[in-house]
């Protein structure tokens, strides 16, 4: 897929003007399922992205548009600056649902934009998560969590691993809060099991929760077990 206009000479100079004028992206919301020393971690909503660029954009005689589309089964999202020459840069992110439920899509349709729009705008959050991520990740397991959840990640866990593990493993951590809002352990439980996180993600995961969700998670997991036995 293309991703610019044939011709791009009006819009670059537009957008490297505008560029000087982009706010970072404030980390106005919080988190409760990514903590920091028991506090949720701050993250840069979809309405602080917008707010760090539309302005300036607009200014400069681009808006931009995030359009969707279904290829092969999948999500795909488009983002657009579009220059008022018509003149146009874009990318393509395709949307990863960690469960195929409304709920699932729309966060995961979300989560899309916000990075998507961060990436082709070239603008940050204002500290970086990705790192904060790795610092809980590598804390000591608690000693008593189940090992079918949890468990201590060897040394240097993270040299084993990409910064799209990292991500993933963020984006996971979130869904998984905003399915225990609704008050549905058995949907975060699903999305869990839907991974298939090897044993050092799944202990960095288990780390990045709060404690009461970790508690119904095992919970979750030990009905899922009896179940089994049942059946057998």
């Amino acid at each position: 897929m293309n991703l610019q206009s044939e011709k791009i000479d009006l819009i670059v100079p537009a957008l490297i003007k505008a560029r000087g004028a982009f706010k970072a992206a404030v980390k106005d919301g919080k988190n409760d399922a990514f903590q920091r020393n028991g506090v949720g971690s701050g993250y840069a909503t979809l309405d602080s992205v917008i707010d760090a660029v539309t302005e300036s954009l607009l200014a400069n005689g681009i808006y931009y548009t995030q359009p969707t589309d279904v290829v092969d089964g999948r999500t795909m999202l488009y983002t657009r600056f579009i220059h008022s020459s018509g003149q146009w840069i874009g990318g393509t992110y395709p949307v990863h649902p960690i469960k195929n439920d409304p709920q699932g899509e729309g966060s995961a349709l979300t989560y899309a934009r916000r990075y998507a729009l961060m990436a082709l705008a070239g603008i940050a959050p204002e500290d970086d998560d990705g790192n904060a991520a790795t610092k809980a990740a590598t804390k000591d397991a608690r000693k008593q969590a189940d090992n079918s959840l949890s468990g201590k990640p060897r040394s240097g866990v993270w040299n084993e691993y990409t910064n799209q593990h990292r991500e993933d493993l963020e984006y996971l951590a979130v869904s998984i809060g905003e399915y225990m809002e609704m008050g549905d352990t058995q949907g975060a439980y699903e999305a869990v099991s839907a991974k298939n996180l090897d044993t050092d993600l799944k202990a960095a995961l288990w780390d990045l929760l709060p404690s009461a969700t970790r508690t119904a998670l095992k919970k979750q997991h030990d009905k899922q077990q009896s179940k089994v036995s049942e059946a057998a």
